[in-house]
């Protein structure tokens, strides 16, 4: 069995992929950020609690313990909001133009042997020993060479949808290290 097709990679077809390839990375440092509030929270209360001080410096600074974790909190989710939304697709978008292999139309070639894909100023040649890892997003195919590259397939490049997932079947059963 052998599947052709063609297709371009847009500027949002290369966000999508750099916001999956770092999804995992963002959400350990969130889970990190997290936990660093809440032994925070915990070594203040302990400081709290182990000086005796006066009953209004104690209610003044318990409500600087309980306020602070939540400014914090507040502080870095507006700042990741800015840098994810604002920030990250300019860098993107100058990575995306810096690639001009992304303005030609690719064309693939999977069989059982191996993976073509080629346009006009590039000719990558995959056996399954080459291949790094392949990972599925809802509506993409991420062929990985290396850690931080890969090749993206996308279900628009097929004429008909159900060859897509098809392609999906096939290099699960033919790329795809088993364990």
């Amino acid at each position: 069995m052998e599947f052709n097709f063609s297709g371009k990679i847009s500027i949002n077809d290369y966000i999508q992929y750099n916001r999956f390839i770092y999804r995992n990375i963002i959400k350990m440092l969130c889970f990190a950020f997290i936990i660093y509030i809440l032994i925070d929270f915990i070594m203040n209360l302990i400081k709290y609690y182990s000086n005796d001080n006066i009953i209004n410096e104690r209610s003044n600074k318990l409500f600087l313990i309980i306020l602070t974790p939540i400014l914090t909190i507040m502080f870095f989710l507006i700042l990741f909001f800015i840098i994810e939304k604002l920030f990250m697709p300019i860098i993107y978008k100058f990575y995306y133009n810096s690639y001009k292999t992304f303005y030609e139309i690719s064309e693939y070639k999977v069989n059982k042997e191996n993976i073509k894909i080629y346009s006009e100023s590039v000719n990558i040649f995959l056996t399954k020993d080459k291949i790094y890892k392949i990972l599925y997003d809802k509506d993409t195919i991420y062929i990985f060479i290396g850690i931080n590259f890969a090749c993206i397939v996308k279900k628009y490049f097929f004429k008909k949808s159900n060859e897509f997932d098809e392609l999906k079947i096939f290099l699960n059963e033919n790329y795809i290290i088993k364990k």
